[in-house]
């Protein structure tokens, strides 16, 4: 339900679009917003809960691409750390592009070589 609600909603700011007026007065985030209330509203008047709903893929497809639209918020909220760090310490973006790429390429086999040492194998 949460998702169904706000999943919309909060890719039309993460995009910045919220705002956007399609016709006069007609906000395109409102306008969202109050599409999925009546969606959420459906959902919760015709599921049960001892079996699951009819259109459960379509869910599993909003989760989805919700992901992707969390993925895409915190990875432009890291950029602009990154770019306010570089700002600071007056280091060029391309310093600041390789030693997060070094890192970020490092931190999976890190975690990977942490596991493998935890189980006492080579």
């Amino acid at each position: 339900m949460f998702n169904l609600i706000f999943g919309p909603t909060l890719a039309a700011v993460a995009f910045d679009f919220f705002f956007h007026e399609v016709d006069e007065g007609l906000v395109v985030g409102y306008v969202s917003l109050g599409v999925c209330i009546v969606l959420a509203l459906l959902v919760a008047g015709t599921t049960y809960t001892d079996e699951p709903p009819r259109f459960h893929w379509a869910f599993a497809f909003l989760g989805f691409i919700m992901s992707i639209v969390w993925i895409y918020i915190i990875a432009n909220e890291v950029v602009n750390l990154l770019e306010a760090v570089g700002d600071m310490l007056q280091l060029s973006g391309a310093l600041l592009g390789l030693i997060v790429l070094a890192g970020g390429n490092s931190v999976c086999d890190l975690i990977a070589n942490f596991l493998v040492a935890r189980e006492g194998k080579p």
